[in-house]
C-alpha cells in the first residue's frame, strides 16, 4: 500500500457511491498523515483500505464496495490493493477520536475526502486488537517515530475491549517508551479541497465517546 493508493480508493469509491467523504480505519490511515518515504515494510504491507461510506447504517454501501472492489474482485486484481467497505459499528475507537482525524484529500482524489484515524488512534486500537500483524504495525510506528507512546497510553484505556486486552495493550506500548523521544512532523495533503468542511462523525453513524469515559470498569466485552 502506498499514498497514491489511498487515493485511489477514494477516488473509486466515490465514482462508485456518489459519495465524496469517507472514514479510514486500519492501516491506510497512516498515509493520511506521512509520506511514503515514512514507511517500512511492516507499515506498508497491508494490500486492503477500510473505508466507513456515510449514512450507511444498513450497510448497503459496504456490501456494494465489497461486490465492487472487495478482495478478489476485478479491481482487486487490475490494481493490486482492494477496498473494504466497513460497518460504522465495527471501529472501536479511542474517546475524542473525532477531534483528531487527519484529513487527506489530494488532487488525486478527485475532491473526495477521506477522514483517516489520527496515527495515536491508529495505534492505540491495533494495540487493542492485539493480533501479531497488528503489533508489527505499532511497534513500526514507534521505531519510524511516526507516533508518541505517550499519546498511545492516554487513549487506549478508552476503548471498548475487555480488561485484558486494554492491560496487554498498555503493557506492550509502555515497553517502546524507551525509544527515541518525538514524533516526525506529519506531511498533510488537502490539495484538492480548497474549502474543506468540518468532520461531522454523525453522518457516519459512528458512536462518539466523551472524552473522559473509559472502560476500565466496565466487565470485559466478550
Amino acid at each position: 500500500m502506498n499514498r497514491s493508493q489511498l487515493a485511489h480508493a477514494l477516488r473509486a469509491a466515490a465514482d462508485l457511491l456518489g459519495d465524496r467523504e469517507f472514514v479510514v480505519i486500519g492501516s491506510a490511515a497512516i498515509f493520511g498523515s506521512y509520506s511514503d518515504v515514512r514507511m517500512n515494510e511492516d507499515l506498508a504491507i497491508s494490500v486492503e483500505v477500510d473505508l466507513v461510506p456515510p449514512g450507511d447504517e444498513a450497510e448497503t454501501k459496504a456490501v456494494e464496495l465489497d461486490g465492487a472492489q472487495g478482495e478478489l474482485s476485478d479491481f482487486h486484481e487490475t490494481h493490486g490493493f482492494y477496498i473494504d467497505g466497513v460497518s460504522a459499528t465495527t471501529a472501536k475507537m479511542p474517546a475524542g477520536w473525532q477531534q483528531r482525524v487527519v484529513a487527506f484529500a489530494p488532487r488525486a482524489a478527485n475532491g473526495t475526502i477521506g477522514w483517516c484515524l489520527s496515527p495515536s488512534d491508529l495505534v492505540a486500537t491495533k494495540t487493542a486488537a492485539g493480533r501479531q500483524k497488528d503489533l508489527r504495525f505499532a511497534t513500526a510506528a514507534f521505531r519510524q517515530r511516526l507516533v508518541d507512546p505517550d499519546e498511545v497510553l492516554v487513549q487506549i484505556p478508552s476503548i471498548e475491549a475487555s480488561s485484558e486486552q486494554r492491560e496487554r495493550a498498555m503493557k506492550f506500548v509502555t515497553s517502546h517508551r524507551t525509544l527515541q523521544p518525538g514524533t516526525m512532523k506529519p506531511t498533510l495533503d488537502t490539495s484538492g479541497i480548497t474549502d474543506l468542511p468540518d468532520f461531522d462523525a454523525a453522518s457516519f453513524g459512528m458512536t462518539i465517546l466523551a472524552n473522559a469515559e473509559t472502560f476500565a470498569e466496565r466487565p470485559p466485552t466478550i
